[in-house]
């Protein structure tokens, strides 16, 4: 999950470039936890779509956010319009997933 942005050669001197940084490393972060949950409280399936706080199906939600995130620091339209819908797909089968568990 931490190699795109090396790859796409981030620029983070500006502030919004680190405001970017922070808000994938809090994804980053909540992504782990999610799995954390998933693994120290027996690997029930349901806990894979179960929310985390206020945050719908963690595990969809935050690898979105990160891509996105790191689009925005790499400058790159071209990522971020592929993670668009992708992203979008993935957490809305996540969500349809969730429902119908």
């Amino acid at each position: 999950m931490f190699a795109l942005p090396f790859v796409l050669s981030p620029r983070v001197g500006t502030p919004v470039a680190l405001v970017c940084l922070a808000i994938a490393g809090a994804a980053a972060v909540l992504y782990y936890v999610g799995w954390a949950r998933f693994l120290i409280r027996g690997r029930t399936p349901l806990l894979l779509f179960a929310s985390l706080g206020r945050v719908p199906v963690p595990l969809a939600v935050a690898p979105v956010i990160y891509f996105l995130a790191c689009a925005a620091i790499a400058r790159s339209l071209v990522y971020a319009l592929v993670v668009l819908p992708f992203g979008a797909a993935h957490i809305l089968l996540s969500l349809k997933r969730a429902h119908t568990s």
